[in-house]
């Protein structure tokens, strides 16, 4: 198994941001600065070796590998959040 090179809050901030469209609505969202969110997001496709966003100085959109990602991203998100449900509800 190879080894998970990111952490939760680059996941999190590459999905915001996808499903945003836009740092600033991102950075919003996540009460982070742009630049905080940016680096983060920057970090996730160092740590893939992947470009996930196309960013320009108006927009932002997925590129192909990025919205294969952001359905997976998506699922462990939702897989890791009800494995803490249900932790806290023992």
């Amino acid at each position: 198994m190879q080894r998970i090179k990111f952490d939760l809050g680059e996941l999190q901030a590459f999905v915001v941001t996808a499903e945003k469209e836009s740092f600033r609505l991102a950075a919003d969202a996540l009460c982070l600065s742009a630049p905080a969110l940016s680096r983060r997001v920057e970090r996730l496709e160092l740590a893939l070796g992947v470009r996930l966003l196309e960013r320009t100085t108006r927009s932002v959109a997925l590129t192909a590998v990025g919205q294969e990602f952001l359905l997976e991203a998506r699922a462990a998100l939702v897989g890791l959040d009800e494995a803490v449900q249900r932790v806290s509800d023992q």
